[in-house]
């Protein structure tokens, strides 16, 4: 052995009950670049109380008085140690020691044959190395698996895997329930059988574009037919699986968007609705105090009624609409109403770009939780695209500051309308 190389330290539990026997394995294990740390038993409760996960390595003579290596091997694997177990007898066949290794032992070897030991220990600690990052390695697994099991089943959205045939192998209980298939049922089904035709065209070209190794988009949104035959709008996010550099398949997340489309198709007929009334319709920020609310948004007859269009109007303040003629104390009492949540409808003289207006009876619909609305009433229309407009009743009375306030025209009761504001 060269003296550079640093013996590797081991500890070793030897069974024999011959002291020299014992000695000349420790002196073979120091020849094969070991430096033991060992330890000698010769009775079954001295092997016992020396036995733990501390050792090493085991080496045991196949037969001692009242005591052999057969009991020695079966406590061990009583006390479930992963700990390599070496037969070292003189008087051992081959058919001994293959029936030694048949029950658990690492290897066996004649006492007159000790040369061998030395590379037996090597071999026999290798193996278990390996073993033991094997139990790591799995053990990792487990764990991993266990996470993916509780994330994949916790979270609402559902979650799928599908080969490059498009063939689902992977779903968790939130993509059953938004599909009406079971997750047995799910394998080994194929996604475009859940697709419009639309869609699974659609689908289909993006899987042979990702295994083309071409740039896909992650997002996509389409219609799911599900089990019972209904329809769902989903809004996936995709990406790619890949297994040696290769795609292999794609990985989704889903989730079921239709309520937000019903969402967006009602916006879609009300904004239409308010584009189209007779009556101005003014949305606002909320805010009252200085410097004061700003315009959102205003319809066709908002432009029609003050000759302001759209770009004029939109992020200035309502205040265009004051003209010298605007009674001041009826504002600021229209204010204070409005910041105490009740609506105020002052009548007013507004003033049209350009010059003063006529009187325009104004009503202010509030909800502190969306943008004030600001109507210029006019008239009442008939409109069936929104159910939630209803008539005011027409009544008079006196303002403070001696202004009258008139509720005549049309309500809005809380329609949403657009990102920024809300009617």
């Amino acid at each position: 052995m060269s003296a550079s190389v640093v013996p590797t330290r081991i500890r070793v539990l030897i069974l024999e009950d011959v002291e020299v026997d014992a000695e000349l394995m420790v002196a073979e294990q120091r020849r094969a670049g070991f430096d033991p740390e060992w330890r000698r038993a010769q009775t079954e409760a001295e092997y016992l109380d020396s036995l733990g996960p501390g050792v090493d390595v085991i080496l045991a003579d196949y037969n001692m008085p009242g005591f052999d290596a057969w009991r020695a091997l079966e406590l061990l694997q009583r006390r479930e140690l992963d700990i390599p177990f070496i037969v070292v007898s003189g008087t051992i066949s081959e058919e001994v020691g293959v029936e030694c290794m048949k029950r658990g032992a690492t290897d066996y070897l004649l006492k007159d044959r000790l040369a061998r030991l030395g590379p037996a220990v090597a071999q026999a600690l290798d193996s278990r190395r390996i073993r033991e990052e094997k139990r790591k390695m799995e053990a990792a697994l487990r764990e991993s698996e266990e996470r993916y099991r509780l994330i994949t089943e916790t979270i609402r959205d559902a979650i799928f895997m599908v080969d490059l045939e498009g063939r689902f192998v992977l779903g968790n209980r939130s993509g059953a329930e938004l599909t009406g298939y079971s997750l047995a049922e799910l394998a080994g089904l194929r996604v475009f059988s859940l697709l419009t035709p639309e869609g699974a065209q659609e689908v289909a070209a993006r899987l042979s574009a990702a295994q083309a190794g071409q740039e896909v988009s992650p997002w996509l949104e389409t219609e799911f037919l599900r089990k019972d035959g209904t329809r769902v709008w989903v809004e996936a996010q995709m990406a790619s699986v890949l297994k040696d550099g290769q795609v292999v398949g794609r990985l989704g997340v889903v989730r079921d968007i239709s309520e937000r489309k019903r969402a967006e198709e009602t916006l879609r007929l009300l904004e239409s609705a308010v584009r189209q009334a007779g009556d101005s319709v003014v949305i606002t920020t909320s805010q009252l105090e200085r410097p004061g609310p700003t315009i959102l948004f205003v319809n066709p007859a908002f432009t029609r009624m003050t000759g302001y269009t759209a770009e004029e109007a939109v992020g200035r303040s309502p205040r265009i609409l004051q003209g010298p003629a605007t009674d001041r104390a009826i504002r600021w009492h229209a204010s204070q109403e409005l910041a105490a949540g009740r609506d105020g409808g002052p009548a007013t003289r507004d003033a049209r770009q350009g010059g003063l207006g006529r009187p325009t009876p104004v009503e202010r619909h509030e909800d502190p939780s969306r943008a004030p609305v600001r109507r210029h009433a006019r008239s009442e229309p008939a409109c069936p695209l929104l159910p939630r407009w209803r008539p005011l009743a027409r009544s008079r009375r006196r303002w403070p500051g001696g202004g009258e306030r008139s509720r005549h025209g049309w309500s809005v009761s809380g329609c949403q309308c657009g990102p920024r504001g809300s009617l």
